[in-house]
């Protein structure tokens, strides 16, 4: 049974015999139906005493068998569904009764330096695993005592524009704070739910409005993951755009609504922030409506191989694209 097992996992793995001949420790070599030698691992080559270049090509009626040594046959499929052999070398000692005995003991140590390699792999994955998830509650926590200084800071400026500008600057960390404690909560690290992430993002910005009870926020998202290198720079841009139509859009005791939408169109992602209050002016003044917020959005989506359009009319429409995937 072990062996029919060692057959059908080379087999089936027909794309890694170069990685699995390695993992003997003793010679291995692969032939082809005709007999001619087709790969060598590196014991192959210690034992042979040549390159592979010399013995690839050569026929296994020129090897000459030493008195303690045989070869162990197992059927393998080549490239092209073609047959071969994989032939491993085996030091059998004096006594022929003990052949079979060391044959299948030689296989079954190789088999188990492959599981102590898995097991190997398995443990440095987790390792891994363990301090990127360190590494993103630590970045939480700092960005956490970033915003709780910004807000001090603020309260304590006497100053409506530094505020704002303060407050500008603690809601982008906040954007992407959100990120990292997701992350930190992930199975992988490296991937989010779209829907997930940016209902949990409008839910912090809006929060921070005294009008938001007034304002209704309709989200539109098509259920993807995407890459956290994707997801921070759309994240902000959503954020840039929501909080200038929280401020701009509506006045205080004005009721409203906004709507933002993601989908994936093709090889693209497409963000829509529209809100239906007064619009925008046709000429912005750098400190004006968006400002510094609103030229960021358009830097990061051309950094992104994308686009930002305004839309004017009933209200203000703003229009993302970006690469799905990082350029």
């Amino acid at each position: 049974m072990e062996g029919q097992l060692d057959r059908l996992m080379i087999k089936n793995n027909e794309k890694l015999l170069p990685q699995l001949m390695e993992l003997f420790s003793c010679p291995v070599f692969v032939i082809n139906e005709t007999g001619y030698f087709v790969d060598v691992n590196q014991a192959g080559l210690a034992v042979a005493g040549g390159s592979k270049e010399e013995i690839i090509g050569r026929h296994e009626s020129e090897w000459e068998e030493g008195k303690n040594i045989h070869f162990y046959r197992i059927p393998v499929k080549l490239g092209n569904q073609k047959k071969g052999f994989l032939i491993i070398l085996v030091d059998n000692g004096d006594n022929p009764e003990n052949r079979k005995t060391v044959r299948r003991y030689r296989v079954k140590q190789s088999s188990s330096k492959c599981l102590a390699t898995q097991r190997q792999l398995k443990a440095l994955l987790l390792e891994k695993e363990l301090l990127l998830r360190e590494v993103h509650h630590r970045i939480k926590n700092n960005m956490n005592n970033m915003v709780m200084m910004l807000t001090l800071q603020a309260d304590s400026v006497g100053n409506a524009a530094a505020e704002e500008a303060l407050k500008d600057a603690r809601s982008r960390i906040q954007a992407m704070m959100v990120i990292y404690d997701k992350l930190y909560r992930s199975e992988d690290f490296h991937t989010l739910s779209v829907k997930t992430y940016l209902r949990e993002l409008v839910n912090e910005v809006k929060g921070t409005f005294s009008k938001h009870e007034r304002i209704r926020v309709h989200l539109e998202v098509d259920d993807m993951m995407l890459d956290s290198r994707i997801l921070f720079p759309l994240g902000i841009m959503m954020n840039e755009l929501f909080t200038n139509a929280m401020k701009y859009a509506y006045g205080e005791d004005q009721e409203g609504s906004v709507v933002i939408s993601v989908f994936q169109m093709g090889d693209m992602i497409e963000l829509v922030v529209q809100d239906f209050g007064k619009g925008m002016p046709e000429k912005m003044e750098k400190t004006g409506f968006g400002g510094f917020g609103l030229e960021m959005v358009e830097m990061l989506a051309l950094q992104m191989s994308g686009s930002l359009t305004i839309e004017r009319g009933n209200g203000v429409r703003f229009v993302v694209r970006i690469q799905r995937s990082k350029p």
